[in-house]
């Protein structure tokens, strides 16, 4: 007896519990209220901006559990330290050990980017700032500015590293010494330096993948022409409040307190030299080059024909004989080039080519320039991988058969080769919307290699004017010259115009849509625009934007004049 009632007992507290239970669930059915508080400082050990600290440790308390996130990467310690100290989260507390021996009379400032987060719900506190002094007094100057793209004008992706150095720091100092300052740019471009001592300096920003505070020829960098001095602007408590927020606002206060502007650039001079020289296939060379080539000249045992292309970064060699797999190349160029290539065909593991040759199947092929769809204004052309041989190329007014598929009439029409045989141009202009079949019979065209053509055949649609529209710009600038520039709505590059005077740019035949046009100050006048150069003391050329984005429609003239000052920038 007494076992079932001490199992009924049991089964009844079960009961009550479970029951229990599922009332509290009933009041919270995600486990309460989601907290979206950030840490809240409850106190520091010592003081914030304490003076003559003389230890190697400082705590700061918390109303709730905190852990940090990714602090070596999220805490900003200037002047950099190196050791760098120690961060360790402990319940409502923050702990920091010092590695580093600290300078005499300095200032330093504990910057938490988003590194201190609450444990539960990860809810970040934005910027917590954390200053002491090793001397009597607390440095209180500022420097503030904001940084952009010099070519698009908008701030970087990446996070920038921002550096400031002495005013009579060399050149150098970027790349072999630790700035004496340091702080980071936010989503805006902005940068803040507090803390600091009553000076001048130069600022240098970085995009500093490596995070070691030094500069490399593969990194952005946007500098400061002359040094800029610090100042004393009215400002709030920053232990608590993110200093990128506050920008603007402390700026309103002072209305002569400078934002200093600095301009991102990459430079991508490239050590001139050769990238690729290979056989491509029998009697095919192709030769790269990392940077442009200025007058190329190729001399070689064989006869042969070269072509470069339109970026002359790349140059295609067809040698006369056929079947040849191995030859001896002198490359010269004033850009830097002089190199004597010994070269020997490798064919690929799937390659057919030699099959190719001794079965007299055509290795070279031939197309025409248009598909489906021609645009009213362009002109036609026949494209050939192989030079046609001289005496492979047809003449007279019969080489192309149109068909006209509006009234099913047929015309001829002949071509006009250029100098290699690479390319020929259809005498033959279509009328706008209209539909053609052009048709180019076998075997009329012969290639260097003595192998004749297939037959080619498409049919095209012709759009009309009226399917596009014009943007005309009269421009007038104190400055020249200039290169004007029409962008797409996603920045892409559609047209460039290098303007020598005053006068008119037009853009013609454009498709409806938004575009943007902006204005680059050509220094060197070399028809684009060129990045800066630290090392000669070279700004990035400067670039101005239409202030507003145009909505072009079809079959519509837009105009717009621009009076274009180097201070609207």
């Amino acid at each position: 007896m007494k076992n079932i009632k001490s199992f009924f007992c049991v089964g009844c507290l079960l009961t009550i519990i479970l029951f229990s239970a599922s009332c509290a669930r009933q009041g919270y059915p995600n486990g309460g209220p989601v907290d979206k508080e950030q840490p809240v400082v409850k106190g520091m050990s010592p003081a914030n901006e304490s003076l003559h600290f003389t230890g190697n440790r400082f705590s700061i308390d918390f109303d709730e559990y905190i852990q940090l996130k990714d602090a070596d990467n999220n805490v900003i310690v200037s002047p950099p330290m190196n050791p760098k100290p120690e961060y360790k989260a402990n319940g409502r507390r923050l702990e920091v050990t010092i590695r580093d021996t600290l300078q005499p009379d300095v200032t330093y400032l504990f910057q938490f980017k988003e590194a201190i987060i609450d444990f539960h719900e990860g809810n970040p506190l934005p910027s917590f700032e954390y200053a002491l002094s090793t001397g009597n007094v607390i440095d209180s100057m500022e420097m503030r500015g904001k940084i952009v793209d010099a070519l698009t004008g908008k701030p970087s992706e990446n996070t920038l590293a921002v550096l400031a150095y002495p005013a009579d720091a060399p050149d150098s100092a970027v790349v072999n010494q630790n700035p004496i300052y340091q702080t980071r740019t936010n989503k805006r471009g902005e940068f803040l330096f507090s803390h600091i001592r009553k000076g001048d300096y130069r600022i240098v920003a970085l995009d500093d993948g490596n995070k070691n505070l030094r500069f490399n020829p593969e990194e952005a960098i946007a500098w400061t022409d002359q040094p800029v001095a610090s100042h004393i602007v009215p400002r709030k408590d920053t232990t608590q409040t993110d200093s990128a927020n506050t920008f603007k606002s402390a700026v309103e206060k002072t209305a002569a307190y400078p934002i200093y502007q600095l301009f991102l650039s990459k430079n991508e001079k490239t050590a001139q030299r050769l990238t690729k020289s290979e056989f491509t296939d029998f009697s095919r060379i192709q030769l790269a080059s990392a940077a442009p080539l200025k007058a190329p000249t190729i001399s070689t045992t064989d006869s042969i024909v070269w072509k470069i292309n339109s970026l002359h970064d790349t140059i295609n060699i067809w040698i006369l004989s056929k079947n040849i797999d191995s030859t001896l190349l002198y490359v010269q160029d004033a850009s830097g080039i002089n190199d004597t290539l010994k070269l020997k065909y490798r064919a690929k593991r799937n390659a057919q080519s030699r099959n190719a040759f001794q079965k007299g199947k055509p290795s070279a092929t031939a197309s025409f320039s248009f598909g489906q769809n021609c645009n009213f204004y362009d002109s036609l052309f026949i494209r050939f991988s192989d030079p046609i041989a001289p005496n492979g190329r047809p003449e007279g007014d019969s080489v192309v058969q149109i068909l006209h598929l509006k009234d099913s009439s047929i015309s001829f029409a002949g071509v006009e080769w250029d100098s290699l045989g690479l390319s020929a141009r259809i005498k033959f202009t279509p009328k706008p919307n209209n539909k053609y079949q052009f048709f180019v019979k076998e075997k009329l065209f012969t290639n260097i290699y003595d192998v004749a053509s297939d037959s080619l055949k498409v049919t095209t649609d012709v759009n009309s004017p009226e399917s596009f529209g014009n943007i005309l710009f009269h421009v007038e600038s104190a400055q020249m010259p200039l290169v004007v520039q029409l962008l797409d709505e996603k920045d892409n590059l559609l047209h460039s115009t290098p303007v020598k005077e005053d006068g008119d740019v037009k853009f013609s035949n454009l498709k409806p849509g938004k575009y943007r046009v902006r204005t680059i100050f050509d220094r060197n006048n070399n028809g684009a625009w060129d990045p800066g150069d630290y090392w000669q003391h070279l700004q990035p050329e400067k670039v101005i934007y239409y202030q507003k984005t145009l909505e072009l429609r079809a079959n519509w003239d837009m105009e717009e004049t621009w009076k274009i000052e180097l201070s609207d920038q």
